[in-house]
């Protein structure tokens, strides 16, 4: 449960509550793979929307937010 799946009204990730903070918690191996996943750079980038359309030639969208750098 990296990612919520409970949104508010406006799309946006909720806060975790206690019981789901628990179901992390409380499972070793689910603890574990969530750590795994964190050291990860290709799962950071799989979870990440793409701001890049394939037929752009690596232009960004104008209006869309870039990585500082």
């Amino acid at each position: 449960m990296l990612c919520p799946v409970r949104k508010n009204d406006e799309g946006f990730a909720e806060e975790p509550n206690e019981a789901e903070l628990n179901m992390i918690r409380n499972d070793p191996q689910r603890l574990e793979t969530i750590r795994l996943r964190q050291s990860d750079i290709a799962w950071w980038m799989r979870t990440r929307p793409a701001r890049l359309k394939p037929h752009s030639g690596g232009r960004v969208e104008p209006g869309a937010a870039s990585a500082p750098g």
